[in-house]
């Protein structure tokens, strides 16, 4: 009886978390070592990583991770970088304290639902490696277009509502002056817009949306028009090559990029399929909108967003000012809160993670 009253109270000590799974291009120079620093514990995950790449005749995870000088051609490729950062996020994942932290919802941004599928337990983790592998690899060799990114938020991160009117009057008059331009919303990242479509859309975009501090409008090198019908034919490809897929429903909820749940006692296997190789594929990711379902729905205790990097930083504390969580109205409330209570934790900051993972990084000497 006093072992149940125990676990009980156990159990009532854990704090809610819901899990955030980074994007392309997460995995940058400051990365490089990543799995040795923080995941020197994790070779057998590692090596079946490995194992399955070599097995498909491409360079192995680890020895991505252990390169002595970063290249952006080849860290940042489809077939390496999304496979790179999946398992940098997938390790991250297992080094949560489970008997701290009850994982309650999971969340990703673009790439990132792939590497949610496995979090979430609707595929195995080397399951999920050969998804990644496979898109990265047909966006290398079918991708066209290009994303561009630009800020619609004011310095105090409020969101901007005529700066989005303007963006969105700017893409409708190109295309009616050109009408070979293709242009179309791929990500909505918070306060930050993510457009694509054609070369001929986004150069002109670029030219047309008036400067920004901090460089915008940028467009993003090496992106394809992710999320928009410019994908059509690697949605045809994939959900052709793919068919075997062992998809299953996810054992803790996923939020998909609608805001749309998939639970695990009422998930149609044939449904996830489609929308993971064909609808995310070709519509607009609405990553804000997932992030208002998850934290509105599960009121967690802590937002974990798993590494490399810490991209999503910035935007998801962006979607709770807008939704006063925690009370936040601007970004200064919100570092002030982070100072005193993290609540939300970035696994990609050597500091930030130790709150979560109890784990002191390795040191690496050569790097």
């Amino acid at each position: 009886m006093k072992n149940s009253q125990a676990a009980v109270k156990t159990a009532k000590q854990k704090q809610t978390a819901i899990v955030v799974c980074p994007g392309r291009a997460s995995y940058q120079r400051t990365d490089l070592g990543y799995l040795q620093r923080f995941h020197e514990h994790q070779h057998g995950l590692v090596h079946e990583f490995d194992k399955n790449r070599l097995q498909h005749h491409l360079k192995a995870i680890s020895a991505l991770d252990q390169a002595e000088r970063f290249q952006r051609p080849l860290h940042n490729s489809g077939e390496n970088g999304a496979a790179l950062i999946y398992a940098c996020s997938y390790a991250d994942f297992l080094a949560i304290q489970q008997d701290q932290f009850d994982i309650v919802a999971v969340l990703g941004n673009s790439m990132g639902w792939y590497t949610a599928l496995a979090v979430a337990g609707a595929l195995s983790p080397v399951a999920g490696l050969s998804l990644v592998t496979t898109m990265g690899r047909l966006m290398d060799q079918q991708g066209s277009g290009q994303q561009l990114i630009y800020s619609w938020v004011d310095d105090q991160w409020h969101y901007q509502p005529e700066v989005r009117a303007k963006v969105m009057a700017t893409m409708s008059e190109i295309m009616q002056a050109h009408e070979q331009a293709e242009l179309y919303i791929s990500i909505e990242l918070g306060g930050y817009l993510i457009l694509a479509g054609n070369e001929l859309g986004i150069r002109l975009l670029a030219q047309q949306l008036p400067p920004q501090p901090g460089g915008y409008p940028q467009v993003i090198a090496g992106h394809a028009a992710f999320h928009t019908p410019l994908m059509q034919t690697i949605s045809t490809i994939a959900y052709q090559r793919l068919q075997a897929l062992p998809l299953k429903p996810p054992a803790i909820p996923l939020i998909d990029g609608r805001g749309h749940q998939w639970l695990p006692w009422a998930t149609r296997v044939d449904e996830l399929m489609q929308y993971t190789l064909q609808t995310q594929v070709t519509t607009p990711y609405d990553f804000s909108r997932s992030l208002e379902v998850a934290v509105k729905e599960y009121a967690p205790d802590r937002i974990i967003l798993l590494g490399p990097g810490n991209t999503l930083g910035g935007p998801v504390a962006q979607v709770l000012i807008q939704h006063q969580w925690y009370g936040w109205q601007n970004k200064q409330q919100f570092t002030q809160h982070q100072a005193e209570q993290r609540s939300l934790v970035s696994m990609g900051l050597a500091d930030q993670r130790l709150t979560v993972t109890g784990m002191q990084p390795h040191v690496i000497e050569h790097l």
